[in-house]
């Protein structure tokens, strides 16, 4: 199996019905989480481990009586604390809590980069926006309608009226002389 990448969807399914019970079947994680529900996985699967030991353990507890030390071997207390769900639980828990954090590390990292790219977008977009441009002191110059922007004197005349737009308000003017030379 080949590990996913950064952009693949992975969708948490298979023997595992432990994981599926709190998140539901077939949900799709993404890569990023998806080394955190493996290992959720293995603990769920230790923690099994563990619970069948500490059951036959008991069983066998119960058969041969309280004998263990008395017969040389180690006392079932000490056998019992090996497999103490308490103690391995809170190890796993500190585990998660760290990878939780982590994770949120991560989040917040990526969000801030996010946010900076998304300034340095808007900052670009203003600076190209026409408005910008006409508060540098530019205009832009209109036929009398305001249908078309005129570009070259020659496509006015002496007597032709005209608007102009400027950062801040407009201007009806009338063209009185032309100069003819279009650069």
């Amino acid at each position: 199996m080949t590990a996913p990448t950064a952009s693949t969807p992975v969708t948490a399914h298979g023997t595992h019905g432990t994981l599926e019970r709190f998140v539901g079947p077939g949900v799709a994680w993404n890569a990023g989480c998806a080394a955190v529900r493996e290992r959720v996985l293995t603990c769920a699967s230790a923690v099994r481990n563990v619970q069948n030991r500490s059951a036959n353990l008991h069983c066998w507890l119960s058969q041969t009586g309280a004998g263990g030390a008395a017969q040389g071997g180690i006392g079932p207390r000490l056998q019992l604390e090996q497999y103490d769900l308490r103690r391995r639980l809170g190890g796993v828990r500190a585990r998660l809590v760290g990878v939780d954090g982590k994770i949120r590390e991560a989040a917040m990292l990526r969000h801030h980069a996010a946010e900076a790219r998304l300034q340095n977008c808007a900052a670009r977009l203003d600076s190209l926006s026409p408005l910008a441009v006409l508060g540098r002191g530019y205009a832009v110059v209109w036929d009398e309608s305001r249908t078309r922007v005129i570009r070259r004197s020659s496509e006015v005349k002496a007597g032709d009226g005209v608007r102009v737009t400027l950062s801040e308000g407009e201007l009806t003017c009338e063209v009185v002389k032309t100069d003819g030379s279009d650069n």
